[in-house]
């Protein structure tokens, strides 16, 4: 997977390479029938927006703890989001409006609970595999967000056959592409505070 990613682009640019890998090594893992793990089926179940919650309003330990639980949930969410940004920023020259990811995320995060979700925050990887890919502009995270709710809901029996260990090389790939080499570079200069 990691020798493809890097070594198609010298071939062509047209398609992404991260795409092109998981293509060609879940196939080959298939045609050989190796015995891997793979991501398995995954299940989507829609609940009905439910407020049964409010029944526990007036139990205080229980409502100190949610507020605990989602205050430590959203402060780690909005790290995610503005590392996600800054990221994204770094790898094509731009500069985000934190206010608006902030929003944005939290108005997310409350659609997504009155459904049933969970929260989420930024996600560098898919960031990260997105601007590879070529992807440059809002469109292309809508169109990302799509694509994987479609595979979600039509395309999971697909997608269980893809083997994690192609997932891990895509990772590694990803890992390497947030190591900031400037920044490694000019850390003996940066104060220790």
């Amino acid at each position: 997977t990691v020798l493809i990613i890097y070594l198609f682009p010298l071939v062509s640019n047209k398609l992404p390479s991260s795409l092109l890998a998981l293509i060609i090594v879940t196939t080959v893992c298939l045609v050989f029938n190796f015995d891997i793990m793979k991501i398995g089926e995954v299940s989507v179940n829609f609940k009905e927006i439910d407020f049964s919650f409010l029944a526990h309003i007036h139990n205080y330990d229980l409502l100190w703890n949610a507020i605990l639980s989602a205050f430590s949930l959203a402060f780690l969410g909005a790290i995610n989001t503005l590392l996600t940004s800054v990221i994204a920023d770094k790898m094509t020259d731009t500069k985000h409006n934190s206010n608006k990811e902030l929003f944005g995320q939290g108005m997310g995060n409350l659609c997504a609970a009155l459904l049933g979700g969970m929260p989420g925050g930024g996600a560098p990887a898919c960031t990260v595999v997105n601007i590879q890919a070529g992807g440059r502009y809002r469109l292309s995270a809508i169109i990302c967000a799509v694509f994987l709710t479609l595979v979600l809901f039509f395309g999971g029996s697909i997608a269980a056959l893809i083997p994690n260990a192609v997932l891990a090389g895509i990772l590694v790939y990803v890992g390497i592409t947030l190591i900031d080499i400037d920044t490694f570079k000019k850390i003996k200069f940066i104060p220790k505070s």
